[in-house]
């Protein structure tokens, strides 16, 4: 009777586990790290200007999480389809926020890079 309910929920913990080991920020750096000692000034350039890329979406992300809270606060409690989305909406914020980390980490490992004359 439950079962389809049963279901959901562990594939919604199955969801959850795997989101929590999948970073994107750390898959950002190691391949920064890779390819760190092949990048030219130019691409290095490139990349540094990443923050401002991450400034938006932080942005976006600031206006969409709003949006979530004013959603949330007007729920009647009666709407199970709202309950099994909002998890997955909230995954992926945190991946958005994930990824603007690694971005943010990528443009001033870039900088820093730059301001070597090591390189």
């Amino acid at each position: 009777m439950n079962n389809v309910a049963d279901e959901q929920t562990t594939n919604s913990q199955t969801e959850n586990e795997s989101h929590s080991r999948l970073k994107i920020s750390n898959m950002l750096l190691h391949l920064y790290e890779a390819a760190e000692p092949n990048l030219s000034d130019e691409e290095l350039e490139l990349m540094s200007g990443i923050a401002g890329h991450a400034q938006l979406q932080a942005e976006n992300m600031a206006e969409i999480i709003d949006g979530l809270a004013s959603l949330i606060s007007n729920d009647d409690g009666d709407n199970g389809d709202f309950k099994r989305r909002t998890p997955i909406l909230l995954w992926q914020i945190s991946y958005q926020f994930d990824l603007l980390a690694g971005l943010m980490a990528l443009s001033d490992s870039a900088k820093y890079r730059l301001g070597n004359s090591e390189h």
